[in-house]
């Protein structure tokens, strides 16, 4: 099966483009006829620069709240909070789009039939055809995984004229010619914020070319090329303006067809590690809007299905890879200088459901950026820990900027008081080990990570009088509660997912501990602190409870499901604990009876659980559900708005319905739905560094092959059948 988007008209705002991206430059191809809007985001180009927000008057109430929140005066202690623990000021400062590159075409006045515009997954490119007055015209995109620059090549059988310019509206500050073909956009973004410099050349066969003011102009060319780079002076870079001359001079010199090679060759050795068949289903020959309303209409779609699936593997790659920072909100593309919520790093789901296809889906290289950032994070979570809360080690909030922020944002009082963000980022780290067994990574990067996030919690936990240990004031994201007396609030002591992400990472902490032999005094101090947790209770109708107390949700199908972490991204509920698992079904149902899931990583999410559960069926109905109701004509998933979340979020749902193996063992095709009678899927990755191959016929296994990267041995599960099996590095192992 190909893997291409194909419709058959322009973009009609810039959500709808196609998106080409090589992790530090992104753009939406729109494909409009008489003028085109080339959309560009670089990585770095949000507004200001860092702040000092750190209220001062959070340690000193700290204690009055958490007197407050045992007095069950939680109305009481949430007001509190929102003057004394909310940041000074009290909002990060939004991800911006870099640039437009705006080119117009003379004497495209006419119709243009037939048109198409396509998306290539399969190989990383974009492309717009059409014809008109007799002459045929063909536009392709590039992101350059090889030189760093956008290139725009536009081939014709009549002569081009066109020109193209770089725009920042409304916050142009300087343009202006470079050289006779080259031309400029430089300024800064924002007060204190990153210096950058973009440039675009253009490359023309045929006819003549000349730069007028900031313009390029173009007349009469038989095919041109336009290439662009962008650079910014973010950690202290100060030859940007240098990098991005240089970049397009190189792109210039390596020629369009030899730079496109290259970039597809990157491009290409990331992507084919993984292929996924379902029913020897066919690339159709209809256009991807028509395949989305048929699924609208009720028609089940295997290709969408395997599309989506591999749609999130190509946005990962084309906004992580390579890069210095990890995927935003958006990803890398963003259209508006206020996109919603800023477009930021958000720490309570989005961004680590971003990054829960990276190992399993074989892109472990694309994790990598979410690590730089926690290398950012941790310098400024030691100061907000010590300054907030007086304790040691690193605390991170719900939002996190490129500088490091990690102090509570917003005004609300269900989002930011809420210090598990640097907790759960960490346990990220962990997962790369287990799935690459890198002893070097384990000892530099996971160790000192885990350590400092527990030395805070070490200092933070307080006890009640009973003797148990609490989080808190901390929240359930971003859920709030009902007391039995009226009283509605959302912040509290040890919320469900606070003690489960604790549990989980204390657990790594002790196996990394174990397997580098590390003495360490912290252990033996918090485990006794963690054995003196809250366990995980259920309501009086047998869910699993969010809240230390019974509360009711103010919303029983909030889209957040924060108390199931323990099921999904964790390894806490599983068939070892057959009454929490029937407990969270229970709950997972509770939610969607009252309308969970609404929301494009919401469902993505309720896929994910549904996996974890073993119900392919279900899992599968939440996937066309996003498909069918959250997807729009270019694939891309909608929150509504447009966030990448929900697409990362299905890709990793699909990988988990076919393979799982976070609870010691490797299981098989554990939610496989009944509709998926043959496949194989290729190139996923399991814990324990090892490669997996499955094949199924008649919704059955026939075999599983496995690579592993070192000698290890394996528990294997598929149905009621267990199997201990031996790897030895590099030998192929059939399980049949």
């Amino acid at each position: 099966m190909k893997n291409i988007i194909k419709l058959n008209h322009p973009a009609a705002e810039w959500v709808n483009g196609l998106p080409i991206g090589n992790g530090k430059l992104g753009a939406m191809v729109l494909g409009q006829i008489r003028e085109e809007t080339l959309l560009i985001n670089e990585e770095t180009m949000y507004y200001g620069g860092p702040k000092e927000r750190s209220n001062p008057d959070t340690i000193k109430y700290l204690g009055e709240i958490r007197k407050l929140l045992w007095a069950n005066k939680y109305e009481e202690a949430e007001l509190l909070a929102k003057t004394a623990m909310a940041a000074t000021p009290k909002y990060l400062s939004p991800f911006q789009p870099a640039c437009s590159l705006i080119i117009s075409f003379s004497g495209h006045q006419n119709n243009a039939l037939p048109y198409l515009r396509t998306l290539d997954l399969d190989n990383a490119a974009a492309s717009v055809s059409y014809e008109m007055d007799g002459a045929s015209y063909v536009r392709e995109y590039i992101a350059s995984f090889d030189e760093n620059v956008i290139v725009y090549s536009v081939t014709g059988t009549a002569p081009i004229t066109l020109k193209a310019y770089l725009d920042r509206n409304p916050f142009d500050e300087s343009s202006g010619r470079i050289d006779g073909r080259t031309i400029g956009i430089w300024g800064r973004c924002g007060n204190e914020g990153v210096r950058y410099f973009g440039c675009a050349r253009m490359a023309v066969q045929g006819g003549e070319c000349s730069v007028m003011g900031d313009s390029l102009v173009i007349k009469n060319a038989r095919s041109l090329i336009i290439y662009l780079s962008w650079k910014t002076d973010y950690a202290g870079n100060s030859a940007y303006r240098e990098q991005a001359l240089e970049a397009v001079n190189n792109a210039e010199l390596k020629g369009y067809q030899a730079l496109k090679n290259e970039h597809q060759k990157i491009y290409k050795s990331l992507f084919d590690r993984v292929s996924l068949s379902i029913n020897d289903v066919q690339t159709p020959d209809k256009y991807t809007d028509l395949l989305i309303n048929e699924l609208q209409m009720g028609n089940y779609s295997d290709y969408l299905c395997a599309l989506d699936f591999n749609m999130g593997r190509y946005l990962l790659i084309c906004s992580s890879y390579n890069c210095r920072l990890p995927a935003n909100l958006q990803g890398i593309w963003n259209g508006s200088f206020t996109p919603p919520w800023g477009s930021i790093f958000f720490t309570n789901i989005n961004i680590e459901m971003n990054y829960w296809p990276a190992e399993v889906c074989n892109l472990s290289e694309c994790h990598l950026p979410l690590f730089n950032l926690l290398d950012i994070l941790i310098p400024r979570g030691k100061e907000a820990a010590k300054k907030l809360y007086g304790c040691r080690g690193f605390v991170a909030h719900h939002n996190v900027d490129i500088w490091g922020d990690p102090d509570p944002s917003g005004a609300g009082s269900s989002s930011p008081f809420w210090p598990m963000g640097g907790a759960w980022l960490a346990l990220h780290l962990y997962e790369h080990y287990l799935f690459t067994l890198d002893r070097d990574f384990l000892s530099s990067k996971v160790f000192p990570v885990i350590e400092q996030a527990l030395i805070f919690f070490n200092d933070y936990l307080t006890a009640d009088s009973s003797g148990v240990y609490h989080t808190g004031p901390s929240l359930s994201p971003e859920n709030t509660f009902v007391t039995n007396d009226g009283q509605k609030a959302a912040i509290c002591m040890s919320p469900a997912m606070d003690i489960q992400i604790l549990k989980e990472l204390f657990a790594a902490f002790e196996n990394t501990c174990d397997i580098l032999g590390q003495e360490s005094n912290l252990r033996n101090e918090i485990a006794q602190k963690i054995k003196r947790l809250p366990e995980i209770k259920l309501t009086k109708d047998g869910r699993i409870r969010e809240w230390l107390d019974d509360f009711a949700e103010a919303d029983p199908g909030h889209r957040h499901v924060s108390h199931l972490f323990a099921l999904h991204p964790g390894s806490q509920i599983t068939e070892k604990t057959p009454e929490l698992l029937n407990a969270a079904e229970k709950t997972l149902l509770h939610r969607i009876e009252n309308g969970s899931g609404h929301t494009g990583w919401s469902a993505a999410w309720m896929s994910n659980f549904w996996a974890r559960l073993k119900k392919g069926n279900m899992a599968l109905k939440h996937i066309m559900g996003i498909l069918g109701g959250k997807t729009i004509e270019n694939m891309l998933n909608i929150h509504p708005p447009f966030q990448i979340d929900g697409s990362f979020g299905l890709t990793a749902a699909i990988a988990e319905m076919l393979v799982q193996s976070h609870a010691g063992y490797c299981e098989l095709l554990p939610a496989l739905p009944d509709a998926w009678k043959k496949g194989h899927v290729k190139g996923l990755r399991i814990r324990g560094a090892v490669t997996v191959d499955i094949f199924w016929e008649n919704g059955k296994l026939t075999e599983a092959a496995f690579l592993a990267d070192q000698d290890t041995g394996m528990d294997v599960r598929y149905g009621s059948r267990r199997e201990k099996i031996t790897l030895q590095r590099k030998i192929p192992v059939v399980f049949k």
